[in-house]
């Protein structure tokens, strides 16, 4: 429950506008949506694509997420799951506008703030070893919930990569703590 939680909660996140105070125009996020990868998708040509959360920020930027609260340390395990994220570095199609497409995107490693350790190594071993080959921005954030007397949190920070929006690199630097009311 609590991965469901994060995944609908950093959506909102994300189609938030901090300026505005409102959710950014034309932006919207969908857990489970599918997909159609390329021609030129090294993982699986012309197939499917299903992260735990999509959110099209604009036309010209998406980011999807894949939920990796408990990665499994088995080499069998953690090649299947690179493989899974190498499959959304793609020119995928599917997103929430008029084309289906955005102009840029990055992939997002989602994890609980408890496997933080485990996501680096596993990350930085992958790419250092080249099993995780990737085009465009990887980047690895942490949630954690939490109780105050005010009421019920959850907390996001950026633990790995760069987010090709600088907004979002800057907000999720500190931990971004939101109010689950």
């Amino acid at each position: 429950m609590a991965t469901v939680d994060a995944l609908i909660v950093l959506g909102h996140v994300l189609i938030w506008d901090d300026h505005t105070k409102k959710q950014r125009p034309g932006s919207r996020f969908s857990l489970g949506r599918r997909f159609s990868c390329s021609s030129a998708n090294r993982i699986q040509p012309n197939g499917d694509a299903t992260p735990d959360l999509a959110t099209t920020i604009s036309v010209n930027y998406g980011i999807v997420v894949e939920a990796k609260i408990s990665w499994h340390t088995s080499e069998f395990d953690v090649d299947e799951d690179l493989k899974q994220l190498m499959k959304y570095d793609d020119d995928l199609l599917g997103w929430h506008t008029k084309t289906k497409r955005v102009g840029k995107s990055d992939v997002v490693v989602l994890s609980h703030h408890t496997r933080k350790g485990d996501v680096l190594r596993i990350l930085e071993k992958a790419l250092n070893d080249e099993k995780l080959v990737m085009q465009r921005g990887l980047s690895a954030i942490t949630f954690v919930r939490f109780s105050q007397a005010d009421g019920e949190f959850m907390a996001f920070e950026l633990s790995y990569g760069v987010l090709d929006e600088g907004t979002f690199q800057r907000r999720f630097l500190g931990p971004l703590t939101v109010p689950l009311e």
